[in-house]
């Protein structure tokens, strides 16, 4: 099974870096919206950061950057540094888990950062709702996503929540995700 130690350093930390880059990209793609935006938007990528790993335990590999991101939070304001322009980190990142791990990873890896940048994205104009964007793989978590749903924590439509710069940058983002 291929996990972190698998991978250089350099890849490691690319790897590691990867998911709050591109949170903070997005919070940071349309920077006419003030203070109080920001720090909703921070609030979201913390809390994506702090669900994706549990759901994606089917993905250990995946599962193992994003706990190292979430568990890296001491050290998310030097990671700020070289997150406006991440169309080579994603490319190189999704590369990299390709090679060494496979197409199922890459894609996963894939659809956790989106994930990530949609949740920021969308974190503004609810107030930093949680937002679960992709469909959950296992019934239980189904359930768990109708039931947040039903009360109101998470929403099923929220998309004129996302600015033009927002939309720009996670299509930029998603460009270089190919897999």
């Amino acid at each position: 099974m291929v996990d972190l130690n698998s991978f250089s350093e350099e890849e490691k930390d690319l790897l590691i870096k990867l998911p709050f880059q591109v949170g903070f990209n997005i919070s940071e793609a349309d920077g006419d919206g003030g203070e109080e935006n920001e720090l909703l938007e921070m609030e979201a990528l913390s809390r994506i950061l702090r669900l994706l790993p549990g759901l994606y335990k089917h993905v250990p590999l995946v599962q193992e950057i994003l706990i190292k991101a979430r568990d890296g939070q001491s050290e998310w304001e030097s990671w700020q540094e070289g997150s406006f322009d991440l169309t080579s980190e994603c490319t190189k990142a999704i590369k990299v888990i390709k090679a060494k791990a496979g197409d199922n990873e890459a894609k996963a890896l894939r659809k956790a950062l989106l994930e990530i940048a949609d949740t920021v994205a969308r974190a503004a104009g609810e107030g930093a709702m949680l937002e679960i964007r992709t469909e959950p793989d296992s019934g239980f978590l189904r359930l768990v996503k109708k039931a947040m749903m039903s009360f109101g924590m998470i929403k099923e439509d929220d998309s004129a929540n996302i600015s033009s710069a927002e939309l720009a940058a996670i299509e930029k983002i998603e460009a270089a995700l190919t897999v």
